[in-house]
């Protein structure tokens, strides 16, 4: 019965190593598509496609790492038998393979915090702090700023206010 248990452990264990491994060489490729199930899933991972993408990138090696303890740690449990020293091994070998995944969920969730955020508004994006004032609604320069669309989207007249607000001294 033991042994049984123990066999049942091991599998669980290595099939959830094999699926981080799957996990962590599509999110090093690029290749995992944006989704709600797999890889990195904070608000500012999931904001655009390449967000996700570079998300995913930076938290691959821990995972392929925790996948890879996974996947050792559970075939030497395996290998071992029935003795006291298996259960130590599967078990100190899932701990460590959890705490490297939370770690790359935890760094791809800052890369994604710390990626810049687009506007949508080329015209605005432009003039980010640089001293320039961005073209008007009234302006011949074009874009959306020319039409109208940015500030009635929102879209330039928010980071705008968000440059103004970052940019200037705090009351303190």
């Amino acid at each position: 019965m033991a042994l049984a248990l123990l066999i049942i452990v091991c599998v669980a264990v290595i099939l959830l190593g094999a699926a981080a491994l799957t996990l962590g060489v599509r999110g090093l490729r690029g290749t995992l598509p944006r989704n709600r199930y797999a890889g990195v899933r904070t608000p500012d991972a999931l904001r655009d496609e390449q967000t996700f993408r570079l998300a995913n990138r930076v938290a691959a090696p821990p995972i392929l790492a925790g996948g890879a303890v996974a996947v050792i740690a559970g075939g030497c449990a395996a290998a071992l038998g029935t003795a006291a020293t298996s259960w130590l091994i599967v078990g100190i070998g899932a701990v460590g393979a959890v705490a490297l995944i939370l770690t790359g969920g935890m760094l791809g969730a800052r890369a994604a915090a710390a990626a810049p955020v687009e506007s949508g508004c080329s015209v605005c994006a432009a003039s980010s702090g640089s001293g320039q004032t961005p073209a008007g609604a009234g302006s011949a320069g074009g874009g959306c700023a020319a039409a109208g669309l940015c500030s009635a989207g929102g879209g330039c007249a928010a980071a705008l206010l968000g440059q103004q607000e970052s940019s200037s001294p705090s009351p303190e």
